[in-house]
């Protein structure tokens, strides 16, 4: 194969995993519109975060779930504007089942809504 040859395939594959992950989060947040349970949570905590590109403030959230188990999560999303003021009630969406919550993508402004599916 010429180097053209490994690019275009190299970048292809790249491009297909991409598409997978987009449409496995879209699928995700889908079925959460439409099956999810709507509550509010509260910010606990920020915890600092120190990733590849520098350190970042995380919020801890907790809510109680359906079966009035206390949820406390960490969303993965990181970024400078993505600490949340102690205190702060927010909205949140989980699953009927599972243990581990996991946030749906949201835009700036957007609070998080993370979703639990089974273990």
């Amino acid at each position: 194969m010429s180097n053209d040859s490994i690019g275009i395939v190299a970048c292809g594959a790249a491009a297909m995993l991409l598409f997978r992950v987009t449409l496995r989060d879209a699928v995700v947040v889908l079925r959460l519109r439409r099956h999810g349970i709507y509550t509010r949570g509260v910010v606990v905590d920020n915890v600092r975060f120190h990733g590849s590109h520098g350190a970042t403030w995380v919020p801890v959230i907790t809510f109680v779930d359906q079966r009035g188990y206390r949820v406390e999560f960490s969303p993965p999303m990181r970024g400078s504007g993505m600490g949340l003021p102690t205190g702060r009630e927010v909205p949140v969406v989980s699953a009927l089942t599972g243990q581990r919550p996991s946030p749906v993508p949201q835009f700036k402004g957007t609070v998080f809504r993370p979703l639990r599916w089974p273990a």
